[in-house]
């Protein structure tokens, strides 16, 4: 092997996995957005939300992303009013300049696996653009007032302290 592929496979080496738990805390209201994991292009964030939802149709310009229910059930609808409901183990894809919008249409809160990725260096932290005429209204509602004492999504999933 040349000194090149070595020095090009230690550096690749210094390159280490990160683990990431999916518990995040319940709301009684609103939502709650929790970022388990990321890198520079990619980003992994469970999402529940009590009530509502992504209730504007927006896109997001620099990003690809998915959601996947983990719990619950969500209606999506794109801007020709096309509905789609996702219950538990069902996804979808959101390719940049999809416009989309979704709510919780279920009993219960529903719970989001939200994987984003990006080739847009450095990450644009709000690439979001708003259909045409549509204005963010939402009460930003992070301050954890919302969060039920206790109460967790895969609580059991907590990852031992590393040492």
């Amino acid at each position: 092997m040349s000194a090149q592929m070595q020095a090009e496979n230690a550096a690749e080496g210094s390159v280490k996995p990160q683990l990431f738990s999916l518990k995040t805390s319940l709301v009684s209201t609103g939502m709650i957005d929790n970022f388990v994991s990321e890198t520079d292009l990619m980003k992994v964030s469970i999402k529940i939300y009590a009530e509502g939802g992504e209730n504007f149709l927006h896109t997001h310009m620099t990003e690809d992303h998915f959601f996947i229910v983990l719990e619950g059930e969500a209606t999506f609808v794109d801007p020709d009013q096309h509905k789609v409901t996702l219950h538990k183990h069902q996804g979808i894809m959101l390719p940049r300049g999809c416009y989309y919008m979704f709510t919780n249409t279920g009993s219960v809160p529903v719970v989001l696996l939200r994987v984003a990725a990006t080739a847009v260096q450095p990450w644009v932290k709000d690439s979001r653009k708003w259909w045409q005429g549509v204005k963010d209204t939402r009460a930003p509602n992070r301050d954890g007032s919302n969060v039920v004492p206790g109460k967790f999504f895969a609580e059991g999933s907590a990852l031992p302290e590393s040492k």
